[in-house]
């Protein structure tokens, strides 16, 4: 976490950021103007995982295990 918010302090020095932290910069980095991606690996269709991409549908993120089940509200 305290990687995280070092490199959400100094965001506006980069043109992109590129996250492989599973969904945890969500909530830093959706409220901040430079863009990002997070890859996700693992299962996504795990219901315990639902109300975070529920909360941050407009995270942007990319899915590495694409035999997993879609997720209506992916980004």
């Amino acid at each position: 976490m305290a990687m995280l918010e070092r490199v959400r302090q100094r965001a506006d020095t980069f043109d992109f950021l590129h996250f492989h932290l599973d969904y945890y910069p969500f909530s830093l980095f959706a409220r901040q103007p430079t863009p990002f991606l997070t890859t996700l690996h693992g299962r996504l269709d795990l219901p315990e995982h639902q109300p975070t991409f529920d909360t941050f549908c407009d995270a942007p993120w990319y899915d590495l295990q694409r035999a997993a089940a879609p997720l209506p509200q992916a980004n």
